[in-house]
């Protein structure tokens, strides 16, 4: 196993963060005072000494499918910054998991997700959310508007998601300014309720046959897609692909 002092790619002004080199195995003995560390691979990494890092504020790192080296840091008081990228059934085999954690702030599911979400899933500090290659079966927005603090949210579905509707509650997604829909070869129907998505600022359609944009968002909101949605006119600024049918 190779010390810390070989694998640092840039060491942060106050000398208590570091970038960590991907194809390297990290040792992490005698860094006590460590409080940042970013993109870490959970299956290159020395578990024990990471969990020995007490002064450890913010931590990013990816994880496939080992649970038991996740856990321990869903339920540490320490860490106050927390961004997971997980791969694997993770959420799939063990839909609670997530919940147990306070800390975790951006979060990235690359997991064929195909049971109906509920809030329970999801910790309430998320602020930006990713649901990568899910197979919902069920519109999600009822459970995901409800998160509180969420203000990014990307919805990435695989082709055997079904999801055909979509409806967006007065009052929901409070805090959300950013939304992207890519994928939903299904998806035809959206209602936003009047007083949902107040702070949206740019929404990004891919992949999605909507025949109507909903008439109650904001103008003011930046638009992307494609291809065109019907609607999309009434939108003082859109960056937008496909207008006239090329």
């Amino acid at each position: 196993m190779v010390g810390v002092q070989s694998l640092v790619e840039d060491r942060c002004q106050a000398s208590v963060g570091y970038k960590v080199l991907r194809d390297a195995m990290l040792h992490l003995d005698g860094l006590s005072y460590l409080e940042t560390l970013e993109d870490v691979d959970m299956d290159r990494v020395d578990i024990k000494g990471l969990l020995g890092l007490r002064n450890m504020r913010k931590l990013s790192a990816t994880c496939d499918s080992r649970k038991d080296s996740l856990e321990p840091f869903l339920k540490s008081r320490s860490i106050e910054h927390l961004s997971l990228k997980i791969k694997g059934p993770v959420v799939s085999e063990n839909p609670m998991m997530l919940s147990i954690s306070q800390s975790i702030r951006k979060l990235d599911i690359d997991d064929k997700i195909s049971v109906p979400l509920t809030l329970d899933m999801f910790p309430k500090s998320l602020v930006k959310l990713g649901l990568w290659y899910c197979e919902l079966q069920e519109d999600p927005m009822p459970i995901l508007e409800r998160l509180p603090q969420l203000r990014s949210l990307e919805i990435h579905v695989d082709r055997h998601a079904f999801i055909s509707k979509m409806i967006c509650s007065a009052g929901g997604f409070p805090q959300l300014t950013y939304l992207a829909i890519d994928g939903i070869f299904r998806l035809t129907e959206w209602t936003v309720e009047a007083g949902a998505l107040p702070n949206l600022k740019k929404l990004e359609i891919y992949n999605s046959p909507i025949r109507m944009l909903p008439d109650t968002s904001p103008s003011s909101v930046d638009i992307a897609c494609k291809p065109c949605v019907g609607g999309i006119d009434r939108y003082t600024t859109c960056p937008y692909f496909n207008r006239q049918g090329d």
